[in-house]
C-alpha cells in the first residue's frame, strides 16, 4: 500500500486537468499526447474540450483511495520512468501496492494461459532464479504461466498489469493471488475504475512498441527489459500483448521452449 503524502512534480492544477483529460471518453494515450501537444498543456485542452468533470475524477480517486491505492499521473515523480519514456506513455495509471518495483530492472514473464504443468513449473524456477538475481518479474495475472510467474516472485518483487479497472479480479480464481500481490508487490492499470477485462482489452502482439525507446535511451535509463514469452506458440495471449507491449521495452520478444 502507498505510504506517506504524494510527491508532485506537476502543477496540482495542472495534474487534475491530466486527470480529467485521460478519463474523458473518446481520449486514449495517443489523443491525450496529440491534445498535450496542441494546446500545450492539459488544463487548456480542458477549457477547450468535453472532459469529464471533476467530481467523476474525485469520486474514482476516492474510491482507489478506499483500496489502498491512487493515481500515478504522467509527470509525477512515483510515474515508472520506462513508460514515461514512450510516446504513447498511458496518461493515469491506477496503482495499488509498492510504487518503488518500478524503478527496478524488470521482466516480464508471460506466455499460455493453458500451459503444461512442466510449463507452469518452469515459469515458476524461471521467474524465481530471475528474482533472486534481483529482477522484478511483471505478468498479467492469467492463468497458466502468468499465476505461476507472480507466484514464484512473490517474495523478490512482482508486478501484476490488468486488462480492466484495477478493482476487476480477472480471473476470478486468482483473487487471493490478487490481494497477496496488492500487499506484496503492485498492481497496475492504465483503465478506469470498474472497467470490464473484456477481450478488446487484451491488445494483440505488437513488436513495433516493444522497442519503442532506442537503445541508447534504454542505455542510459538503467531499465533494460526483455519478454521472455513462454509457451504461446505464436497465439494471441492477453499478458503477451498487454504486458509485452504495453508495460515493457527492450529486445524483441524470445520464445522459450
Amino acid at each position: 500500500m502507498f505510504d506517506g503524502p504524494l510527491q508532485l512534480d506537476l502543477d496540482p492544477a495542472e495534474r487534475r486537468a491530466r486527470l480529467r483529460l485521460a478519463r474523458s471518453p473518446r481520449i486514449g494515450p495517443i489523443t491525450f499526447h496529440e491534445a498535450l501537444q496542441h494546446f500545450g498543456s492539459a488544463r487548456a485542452a480542458c477549457a477547450t474540450l468535453a472532459t469529464v468533470s471533476d467530481a467523476v475524477i474525485a469520486q474514482e480517486e476516492k474510491t482507489l483511495a478506499a483500496a489502498g491505492g491512487r493515481f500515478l499521473v504522467l509527470g509525477d515523480p512515483a510515474y515508472p520512468s520506462s513508460l514515461a519514456a514512450l510516446a504513447d506513455a498511458p496518461p493515469v495509471l491506477s496503482a495499488i501496492g509498492d510504487p518503488g518495483l518500478p524503478a527496478r530492472p524488470t521482466l516480464a514473464l508471460v506466455g499460455a494461459r493453458e500451459a503444461s504443468m512442466a510449463g507452469r513449473r518452469f515459469a515458476g524456477e524461471l521467474a524465481a532464479t530471475l528474482g533472486a538475481a534481483g529482477f522484478v518479474i511483471a505478468s498479467g495475472l492469467a492463468r497458466g504461466t502468468d499465476t505461476a510467474a507472480h507466484e514464484a516472485a512473490l517474495a523478490t518483487g512482482t508486478i501484476a498489469v490488468l486488462a480492466g479497472g484495477i478493482d476487476q479480479i480477472y480471473p476470478p480464481q486468482n483473487a487471493s493471488l490478487y490481494s497477496r500481490i496488492a500487499a506484496q508487490g503492485l498492481l497496475l492499470s492504465e483503465s478506469s475504475h470498474g472497467a470490464p477485462s473484456i477481450a478488446r482489452a487484451f491488445p494483440p502482439p505488437q513488436p513495433h512498441r516493444v522497442g519503442t525507446v532506442g537503445r541508447g535511451d534504454r542505455d542510459r535509463s538503467g531499465c533494460p527489459f526483455g519478454l521472455p514469452d513462454h509457451g504461446a506458440k505464436g497465439r494471441r495471449t492477453g499478458s503477451r500483448g498487454l504486458c509485452g507491449a504495453r508495460f515493457t521495452h527492450g529486445p524483441p520478444p524470445c520464445r522459450l521452449q
